[in-house]
This record gives structure tokens, C-alpha cells and sequence, in this order.
């Protein structure tokens, strides 16, 4: 009889060993914890909305509370509705998931077979290898050049076994875009045979006039699909909607394999007020235009450089080992990303607060740096 306990390495799935799991940004109540902090503490490590979502949208899930013993709309009819007449598409066009971050495997089951190769610019989200190496698709990085992405150095990489490309645009963690030109010389160089995922979560935050439209490569029903969420500027990361816009004949695709109940019940009333409010949906985003303002001013004031961003963060380079530096600042009251998991070590990944919450995190951090400067 086998003994209970026996290691097995043929056990796990191939490809598992090469991945190292996903690390959130640490939340709050973990700092309190482990460090036993009582005064303030600013968490902007993890790319949310400092405002918070619509009142009427937090007003209509308490509503909807009450109503939880029942299972979801697993279409999601309403909000595809609202959401079909927002960007001018059929109802057709979208599929729904729990996040951006389940709608990537999502996208990559569908399309992508054993041995296909899928292009990912790098750095960028650690989901889109993750989810290839699962799929067991061979993931091809393409450097990212001065920390931009370049349609020409993508399809310098295509191949003839590539299936598929991810573009994060803003790219996270630089904040940087590939322009409107960049993205249709690429679009029209490619075989229609590799699919373009456009992870855009950060679409609503950007000002840069050379940002490219990509619904209306779709609406030329070319072989992208696009990626939204209500986590960022809407305010709803901890009830996860995500959404993707594609052909209709990809979306009946991945409808075959997407789980039924992505989206729950409340989130999806919530959204539907999120999208109707376009006044918070401004606030939002004037207050992340002050806060910008105030973190880019006082990084400027440290002499840390940093890149231009059109998202709602900053990657910057502090000039310390953030295996040094991180703890830290921890310790002052400040959860920031650190960079190392990009193979950047003093760089570290900012959110964009409150100008309040942004003046906090560059106070405590040059009380920090005046012990390595």
C-alpha cells in the first residue's frame, strides 16, 4: 500500500514548476498584523480608486442584499445592454468575468493550443504568462524599449506558431501606451490568424491624444478582443467585473468555456449605476488629476525620476534596493509595489492617491531615504 504523504513530483501539471504565484499588493489589515501599527496607514500598491465608487451605485447594492439567495443573470442582460449602447455594438460583442484577471485565462483557453506561442511585451501583468504556461502555450517576451511599446518590435516576433499577443495599453507597471499608429500598423501587418488582446483597464484615466480607439478596430471586425473593468475607475475591485469586447463568433467561443456565474448579483447592479453616473465617474478622475499633480511634483522635489504615466500610477525608480527600502517604509505607514517582481529592484509601482494620501507617502519617504542618501 502506497504511503499517505509520498511526494510526487509527476503529480502537478507540467509548467507549474516555472511559475511562482500571483503576489497582491499587501492589504492594510496584514501591515496593522504583522507590525503591530496603530497610526496611519496608506496602501497604494495596488492600482485602486482612492475615491471609492458611485454613492448610487453603493446605494442600489444594499438594495440588492437582500436578494442574494438567488443565483445571478449569467448573461448579465442589463449591463450588456448599457454597455452595447455605451460603446455603439450589439448586445453580441461581450462577455463577462470576474475581473480582467479571469477573463485572461479566459481568452487564452479559447484560442491558444499546446505549443502556440503567445507575445507578451515585458514587463507587463504577470497573468498573461501565467495563464499561457497553463494553457501550455510557449510565451515569447518582447522587451519593452526605454519602458514603451512598439508595434514594429511585436511583430519582429511573430512567427509562425503565434497565436496570440497581449497589449496592456496603459501598460502596467509603466503607465506608458502604444499609440494609434503603432496599433494599426500592427493590426494590418498580422495573419488573421493571431488574436490581439487589448487589456484596457486603465483606458478611462488616459489624456494622451495618441491613445488608439480600439473599438473601431473591432468595429471593422478585425481579430482583436479588449479587456475593461469596473475595478479602477469605478470603484468596484472588491466585488471583480470585468468585461471583454470581441467578434461575435470569439465570443460564442469563449461563452462555451466561461464559468456561468462570473458576475455576481450585486456587482452587476452596481455597475449599472456606476456607468450611469458619469459625474462620480469625473470626480474620479479630477481628483486623480490633483493627486497626480502632487505625487508627480514631490518625486520631482527627491530627485527620483519616474515615467510618464497615463494611468493611475507611477513607476518609479527610487534609487534603493526595495528589499532594503520596502520594509521600511512599511514600518512608517506606507504599502507601495516594489518593483522586483518585474526585475526592476529599486524601482517600485505607486498608485496615484489623494493628494492627502500622496503628500503621507512622500513625507514618509524622505524621512526614509535620508538613511541611504
Amino acid at each position: 500500500m502506497r504511503k499517505m504523504g509520498r511526494e510526487d513530483k509527476n503529480i502537478f501539471r507540467k509548467g507549474l514548476a516555472e511559475l511562482t504565484p500571483y503576489i497582491p499588493g499587501k492589504p492594510v489589515e496584514e501591515v496593522r498584523r504583522e507590525l503591530g501599527l496603530k497610526g496611519r496607514i496608506v496602501r497604494l500598491a495596488s492600482n485602486e480608486n482612492p475615491i471609492g465608487p458611485s454613492p448610487k451605485a453603493v446605494a442600489r447594492m444594499k438594495e440588492v442584499l437582500g436578494e442574494i439567495n438567488f443565483y445571478p443573470d449569467g448573461g448579465c442582460f442589463e449591463l450588456r445592454a448599457a454597455l452595447a449602447e455605451k460603446h455603439a455594438l450589439a448586445p453580441g460583442h461581450f462577455v463577462f468575468g470576474n475581473g480582467v484577471d479571469n477573463l485572461i485565462p479566459l481568452a487564452v483557453n479559447t484560442f491558444v493550443n499546446s505549443g502556440d506561442e503567445v507575445i507578451i511585451p515585458t514587463p507587463s501583468f504577470a497573468a498573461y504568462r501565467t495563464s499561457t504556461v497553463v494553457a501550455g502555450g510557449m510565451p515569447v517576451a518582447v522587451p519593452l524599449k526605454n519602458f514603451q511599446l512598439h508595434g514594429e518590435d511585436i511583430y519582429r516576433a511573430v512567427s509562425p506558431k503565434t497565436k496570440m499577443i497581449f497589449i496592456c495599453n496603459p501598460n502596467n507597471p509603466t503607465g506608458t501606451i502604444m499609440p494609434a499608429g503603432d496599433l494599426k500598423k500592427l493590426m494590418a501587418a498580422l495573419p488573421p490568424s493571431v488574436v490581439v488582446v487589448m487589456d484596457e483597464a486603465y483606458y478611462e484615466y488616459v489624456d494622451h491624444p495618441g491613445y488608439p480607439d480600439s473599438l473601431a478596430h473591432l468595429k471593422r471586425n478585425e481579430n482583436v478582443v479588449i479587456f475593461r473593468t469596473f475595478s479602477k475607475i469605478y470603484g468596484l475591485a472588491g466585488l471583480r467585473l470585468g468585461y471583454g469586447m470581441a467578434r461575435p463568433d470569439y465570443v460564442n467561443a469563449m461563452e462555451k468555456i466561461r464559468e456561468p456565474f462570473a458576475a455576481n448579483r450585486v456587482v452587476q447592479a452596481g455597475a449599472l449605476e456606476a456607468l450611469a453616473d458619469q459625474a462620480h465617474t469625473q470626480q474620479v478622475k479630477d481628483a486623480h488629476g490633483r493627486g497626480k499633480q502632487v505625487l508627480c511634483q514631490g518625486l520631482s522635489d527627491l530627485n527620483i525620476n519616474f515615467i510618464p504615466t497615463e494611468a493611475n500610477f507611477l513607476f518609479a525608480d527610487l534609487g534603493v534596493d526595495m528589499e532594503l527600502l520596502f520594509p521600511t517604509l512599511l514600518k512608517n505607514g506606507v504599502i507601495i509595489r516594489p518593483g522586483t517582481a518585474w526585475g526592476y529592484p529599486t524601482f517600485a509601482r505607486i498608485t496615484i492617491g489623494t493628494p492627502d494620501e500622496n503628500q503621507f507617502f512622500l513625507d514618509q519617504l524622505a524621512i526614509v531615504l535620508k538613511e541611504w542618501r
